[in-house]
C-alpha cells in the first residue's frame, strides 16, 4: 500500500548589498606667520686700563739723570767738597802751627795724599726694585635696550571634503516554500 507523501521544497531568501565607498579629504595651507623685530640698542663705554711706570730711579742708577737732578747733586757734592777742603786746610794750618811736634808736617801732608786706592766695586744697573709699577684697572659699561618682537599669525581654515558611504540593500531572491503531495492515488486492489 502506498501512503501519500508530502514533499516540501524550500528556497531561502537572498539579500544582496551594494556598497559605495565614502571618502574624506582634508587640506590645510600653512598659517601665514610674520615676525618683525628691531635689533636691540647696545651702548658700550670703555675706560682703558692705565699702567704707570716710574723709571727715574733706574735712570739715576745708570747715571742717566735729568739735568735738574744732576745740577742738584753736583751742587751738593761741591758744597761737601768745599767744606771738606776748608776743614783740611784748617787742620793743616793747625798742624803747621804746632811747632812743638818734632816732625815735618809737609812730609805728613804728602804721605796723606799718596797711596789711596780708588774705591771699586761690582754693581748691577738698574738695581732691583728701582722701577716702580702701578696701575688703574679699566672699566667697561654696557647699556642694552631690547625691543619687542612682533609676531602676526593668520591661521588658515582646513578644507574638508566628505562624502558618506552608501549601502543599498535589496532582495535578490524571495523566500519560497512549495508543498507537493505525492501518492494520492490509493490502490484498493489489495
Amino acid at each position: 500500500m502506498q501512503l501519500p507523501q508530502i514533499h516540501i521544497s524550500q528556497q531561502s531568501a537572498k539579500v544582496h548589498t551594494q556598497t559605495e565607498q565614502g571618502f574624506l579629504q582634508m587640506r590645510q595651507q600653512s598659517a601665514a606667520v610674520s615676525i618683525n623685530t628691531t635689533p636691540a640698542d647696545i651702548g658700550m663705554h670703555t675706560e682703558h686700563a692705565r699702567i704707570y711706570i716710574d723709571q727715574r730711579q733706574a735712570f739715576n742708577d745708570a747715571n742717566l739723570k735729568h739735568i735738574f737732578k744732576r745740577i742738584e747733586e753736583y751742587a751738593a757734592k761741591g758744597h761737601r767738597e768745599a767744606l771738606r777742603g776748608i776743614a783740611r786746610r784748617a787742620s793743616d794750618g793747625d798742624r803747621m802751627a804746632a811747632i812743638h811736634i818734632n816732625s815735618n808736617p809737609f812730609v805728613e801732608f804728602a804721605k796723606r795724599g799718596q797711596g789711596q786706592l780708588p774705591n771699586t766695586n761690582i754693581d748691577f744697573i738698574p738695581k732691583y726694585g728701582s722701577v716702580k709699577f702701578s696701575h688703574k684697572p679699566g672699566k667697561t659699561t654696557l647699556n642694552v635696550r631690547p625691543h619687542q618682537v612682533n609676531i602676526d599669525v593668520q591661521p588658515q581654515r582646513p578644507q574638508v571634503e566628505y562624502s558618506p558611504s552608501k549601502v543599498k540593500t535589496y532582495l535578490a531572491q524571495k523566500n519560497h516554500i512549495q508543498f507537493e503531495v505525492t501518492g494520492t492515488n490509493v490502490d484498493t486492489g489489495l
